[in-house]
């Protein structure tokens, strides 16, 4: 759930968002610089990735690459789960993981980019490599798995 109000003052864009959502579920107010933004209470990036992880080991997936960017203090208990699933079992032993952050700040994230042309670009080099790796591997040894759950 993401509702923001943008140019407007934070006293109006509370009421309006209290009204809004004070009946549907229980959600916390992140006050930013020019926004409000309701998260679900007991909910974040963090324990998101934790279960997404946990879900793929019990589905005997684990993952060999992990690439997790964000640009705010939101993505912080993200980046935290990221790093320390390296020493544990959700990871596969060879895996490579990667917290980066947008801009230059404080933050748990190992690597940063300096805004959304370098992700581009970082995307487009981790596609064209994964190509080359595609066309060069036998065709025995590429597997495609789709859930469908």
């Amino acid at each position: 759930m993401e509702i923001l109000y943008i140019h407007s003052s934070i006293f109006f864009s509370r009421k309006n968002l209290l009204k809004c959502c004070a009946n549907i579920y229980m959600f916390q107010l992140c006050t930013c610089i020019s926004c409000l933004l309701p998260t679900w209470q007991g909910v974040n990036k963090g324990l998101v990735a934790e279960r997404l992880l946990e879900i793929m080991k019990q589905k005997g997936m684990l993952p060999d690459f992990v690439l997790c960017i964000g640009d705010d203090r939101s993505d912080e208990d993200m980046f935290e789960v990221i790093m320390s699933a390296r020493s544990g079992p959700s990871l596969s032993p060879v895996a490579e993981v990667f917290a980066c952050t947008v801009g230059r700040k404080p933050s748990k994230a190992k690597y940063y980019l300096e805004d959304t042309s370098e992700i581009l670009r970082m995307l487009q080099g981790l596609a064209s490599a994964s190509e080359q790796v595609a066309r060069s591997a036998p065709q025995s040894s590429q597997q495609v798995i789709i859930d469908r759950e």
